[in-house]
């Protein structure tokens, strides 16, 4: 009952302040203010409140600290897009802004991957040196399936709002469903049979598993200085869309380039940045024992190896990037990335021991419709290429043609992997030898991909090749979209083919549908075609086969459930 009270008396109040008295005289001259001054209606005019100086100073102090607060929320939030967005570590515009400081920012994500590759093999036979083009299930089947999963966490520790320490940790990664069964590898007197297997055991290298179940694979730290962010530790390398310099973060990602260096990056000019770098690539023997504490060190400096380093760049962050292009504007970053390697001395510390069963320049744009929910996109893809045999994505993989006297021996008439350089005979069917000296084959990082089957899985990477990629996705909302591709690929040499003779490698079609949610969820179902053309098909004659087999139709599902945080 006291609402609609209040409100009759405010109504009530504000008729009696808007309508004037009745006249019942002659009129009067209006009342003055003190300065003389009287309202348009004649109503005198409320005296002025008087202000002090001390009033008007606190209103300035207070408009001065909003506007600062206001701008540095804004850099804030633009550091913030840029870290999260940047294609590179390389180019964090943290290097000239505070954040909000937070102790422990924990980031990583879950994976888990269901996959069926069938006929990979595409039905060709081994080549002259025994291996196969992807390896075939008991050496008579076509399918392939599995499920692995990865759980990565890259904690940021904060000591301060301009000093923190970054990390890297893969636990159980890209570990196998069922591949470290207990009665396998531990004694059990109660398990003699893999069906009676009752559970899983942790991966232990060299008893159940190659690599441990825990790895830390980068630790850095990073200080923002007035200059600019200098880094310094064993951290991802990536420049650009990833074609050499490739860190391996995505979310599908497989591989990643590690480096120990020193790094700094400076923006002398918004948007432009220049980034020196030193590595040290290989240390060779070291002092430390498998047992002995202490420091360890180098103990030789004739077989190190250093990169210097130095990257010129200019870069929209993200938000830039989002206000050209919805104004109608075009987005152009560029870069150059320059690098010195030197070794005087290779130490052969590993051994080139392998048994038959080893398992075997870009433009890109793109144009959005729709308000941006539909993108088609183009992309041409060059990797120069080696006329040795073989495509040079596996080098050490040894052959089976040998020579008395002549080492180096490279990869043989009708190899599909090998070294491309070495001795070998000048032709397919000449007895001469010859002797290669150059590596001309230039191979994109392995964890670059434009396909789900060719170049990804039996190929093992893009190199010596031409390709034409034409993706596209739909975006029905902020949960659900679709995405596919279609690509053709072809050899720059011949002779690095199956076939010896053509260049034409396939035409491949892929396709699937992704959700996501906001708290991190996300979920993807992809499938792809390949339809291999004459380049893949083996012409080289030896004792597998007697004539020539066309290459089959490769099929691939690969799916992904995960938790990003």
């Amino acid at each position: 009952m006291t609402v609609p009270v209040l409100a009759a008396l405010l109504v009530s109040a504000t008729a009696l302040a808007q309508t004037p008295p009745a006249s019942t005289s002659s009129p009067t001259p209006p009342a003055t203010t003190p300065s003389g001054s009287t309202s348009q209606s004649g109503a005198p005019l409320a005296e002025p409140k008087l202000r002090t100086d001390a009033d008007i100073q606190r209103e300035i102090d207070a408009r001065v600290e909003a506007a600062k607060k206001e701008l540095r929320e804004e850099m804030r939030a633009q550091a913030a897009t840029a870290a999260a967005t940047a294609p590179t570590p390389s180019f964090d515009v943290e290097a000239t802004t505070h954040r909000k400081l937070d102790l422990i920012e924990p980031h990583g994500y879950f994976r888990v991957r269901p996959e069926l590759f069938q006929k990979f093999d595409l039905d060709q036979p081994p080549d002259r040196s025994g291996y196969r083009l992807f390896p075939r299930p008991d050496d008579n089947g076509h399918t392939i399936a599995g499920v692995n999963m990865r759980f990565r966490f890259e904690p940021t520790l904060n000591i301060s709002e301009e000093v923190r320490i970054k990390s890297q940790i893969d636990m159980l990664d890209d570990l196998v469903w069922g591949s470290t069964p207990q009665y396998a590898y531990i004694r059990q007197n109660r398990i003699d049979l893999g069906i009676t297997n009752t559970t899983q055991v942790p991966p232990v290298p060299g008893v159940n598993s190659t690599q441990s179940n825990l790895a830390v694979k980068r630790v850095w730290g990073e200080v923002a200085t007035p200059l600019g962010l200098l880094r310094f530790g064993r951290m991802g390398d990536q420049f650009g869309l990833g074609i050499v310099h490739n860190d391996g973060n995505c979310l599908d990602c497989d591989y990643g380039v590690t480096v120990d260096r020193f790094q700094f990056v400076a923006e002398p000019l918004p948007g432009f940045f220049i980034v020196p770098t030193l590595d040290f690539d290989i240390e060779g023997l070291v002092s430390g024992g498998t047992i002995s504490p202490g420091q360890p060190y180098d103990v030789t400096q004739s077989d190190d190896a250093h990169t210097f380093g130095i990257v010129i760049a200019r870069k929209d962050t993200d938000q830039k990037a989002r206000v050209k292009l919805d104004a109608g504007g075009t987005i152009v970053n560029y870069g150059l990335y320059f690098q010195y390697r030197s070794q005087r001395n290779e130490y052969n510390q590993n051994g080139t021991t392998f048994t038959q069963e080893d398992p075997y320049q870009t433009l890109q744009t793109e144009f959005r419709f729709l308000d941006g929910a539909l993108k088609i996109g183009g992309e041409l893809g060059v990797a120069s290429g080696d006329s040795a045999p073989g495509f040079g994505n596996k080098p050490n993989r040894p052959t089976n043609q040998t020579f008395q006297t002549l080492k180096p021996v490279g990869a043989q008439w009708g190899d599909y992997e090998g070294a491309q350089y070495g001795k070998r005979f000048c032709s397919p069917t000449s007895n001469n030898t010859c002797i290669d000296l150059d590596i001309r084959n230039f191979r994109f990082n392995q964890d670059y991909r434009i396909d789900m089957i060719l170049w990804r899985e039996i190929i093992g990477g893009i190199t010596d090749a031409l390709y034409v990629r034409l993706p596209a996705s739909y975006n029905f909302n902020d949960n659900i979209s679709v995405f596919g591709a279609m690509i053709y690929s072809k050899a720059l040499k011949p002779s690095s083919t199956p076939s010896g003779t053509s260049t034409q490698l396939g035409f491949e079609v892929d396709a699937g549908v992704r959700y996501q949610t906001d708290d991190g969820f996300y979920a993807q179902f992809s499938y792809g075609v390949l339809f291999p053309f004459a380049g893949l098909q083996n012409n080289y004659l030896n004792s597998y086969f007697a004539t020539p087999i066309g290459p089959g139709v490769a099929q691939a599902i690969r799916c992904q459930l995960g938790i990003r945080f």
